[in-house]
């Protein structure tokens, strides 16, 4: 079955039985598991859905644990009491478990008439059939479902032949889904990145095209979208094929041009802006995923480093330039074209200049306290350990610059304490 093109539906629906594909119950997260039987002891349907299944047929472990249901958000939130439901153009149920973990639940969604999703005088608050569902979806391999009834996996989109073939491609015609909303460019690029699979080449023609669209997109969405490409684990394979499409000129105009420009110099200095990601993908691999300002700052610091530079050399002999004026002369206007929050400006802005710092301390080899005291240093250390990691530096070391030295006090509490004997002797 050939991926479906816009308004042309495949024939047959392929639903795969237990016994022919990989999917376990002991692959989903228990909680979501929970939320499915109820659903479905209840009469309803209920389907695990998007990337939880991809996820587990690539043999990934899922991040998320999505679920589809035919049961409205009323009728949800009152069979789950731990239940909250989110957003009014199209309201979806979170259900809250301990330890903070949500299951995220949608009810099944009809196209609207036009087909656009992004119009506003549209009413998204009509309910549909799984079918329906999938095809308002973005991407073949995230529109397979997993039914908790009999363990199948239901196809409506030509997503199994996709995942077979390796290939990213839109559900229907690309040109007409990236018009409706130019963020599924992005979000096409990510799995692309992430999966190392190929993109359609129509798909790929329709982003080259059309990706000035992007602008027509809110800012905080496009940033929450790029943020995901850079957080995903594969960072560099992402910010290439952006670059290579046009969208990296139009999300962080400022990167492009640096890259342009180091490439041009054909300077080790390209090298460790990519180096740098590189040990990005590791640390989002293994450990916690860093903050909007850390990855903002990773993105931008070899940028406003090259200023600086080029103003230190640039200055009189016996001048000292203002540094900070510097950072900050470089950093906002990149930051401002990504639209970042008024908080991630001024962090990046204290972790670039504070890493100067914390570059000095190294020869000593103890960050000081005073310095760690501060309120934006877990930040700066998160986004230094990404940068020491990239030049070869040992966990061990790393871990060993913030170490305080056993009995330690700052000269501010040793001055409280002999005050407090003064009082005490008066």
């Amino acid at each position: 079955m050939n991926a479906p093109n816009e308004g042309d539906k495949p024939l047959q629906v392929r639903v795969v039985p237990r016994s022919d594909h990989q999917i376990s119950r002991r692959f989903i997260d228990s909680d979501a598991l929970k939320v499915m039987y109820r659903l479905h002891r209840n009469h309803h349907l209920a389907y695990l859905v998007g990337g939880g299944v991809r996820d587990i047929l690539l043999g990934v472990k899922p991040k998320d644990f999505d679920v589809g249901t035919d049961a409205t958000p009323s009728r949800i939130r009152r069979l789950f009491r731990n239940s909250r439901i989110i957003g009014r153009r199209f309201p979806i149920v979170h259900i809250y478990f301990q330890g903070g973990k949500l299951v995220e639940v949608s009810t099944f969604r009809r196209n609207t008439a036009n087909g656009n999703d992004m119009d506003p005088k549209m009413r998204d608050d009509t309910w549909g059939d799984p079918s329906e569902d999938a095809w308002r979806r973005d991407l073949t391999i995230n529109g397979l479902f997993y039914d908790i009834s009999s363990f199948s996996v239901i196809d409506y989109v030509g997503g199994l032949e996709d995942l077979d073939s390796r290939v990213i491609r839109t559900i229907g015609d690309p040109y007409v889904r990236f018009r409706e909303d130019p963020v599924r460019m992005i979000r096409a690029i990510r799995h692309a990145a992430r999966t190392r699979f190929r993109v359609d080449q129509r798909t790929f023609d329709a982003i080259c095209e059309l990706c000035g669209l992007i602008r027509n997109c809110a800012p905080a969405r496009v940033l929450e979208e790029f943020l995901r490409e850079l957080r995903g684990g594969a960072a560099i394979r992402s910010l290439r094929m952006l670059r290579e499409t046009g969208l990296l000129r139009l999300l962080a105009p400022g990167v492009d041009d640096y890259l342009s420009v180091v490439e041009a110099e054909d300077t080790d200095e390209v090298e460790q802006f990519w180096t740098r990601f590189e040990a990005l993908d590791r640390v989002c691999r293994e450990e916690e995923i860093p903050s909007n300002a850390v990855t903002l700052s990773l993105l931008l610091a070899m940028p406003v480093l090259k200023a600086i530079r080029e103003v230190e050399g640039g200055s009189p002999r016996g001048g000292k330039p203002d540094i900070g004026r510097v950072v900050r002369d470089t950093l906002l206007p990149m930051l401002a074209d990504l639209g970042a929050s008024r908080r991630d400006t001024e962090r990046c802005f204290h972790i670039l200049l504070a890493g100067r710092r914390i570059r000095r301390a190294l020869r000593d080899g103890r960050i000081p306290p005073g310095l760690q005291a501060k309120s934006y240093f877990p930040e700066t250390w998160a986004y230094f350990r990404v940068v020491l990691e990239s030049e070869g530096w040992a966990q061990e070391r790393i871990a060993g610059m913030v170490r305080k030295p056993a009995g330690s006090r700052s000269r501010r509490s040793r001055r409280r304490r002999r005050r407090a004997k003064r009082r005490k002797a008066d």
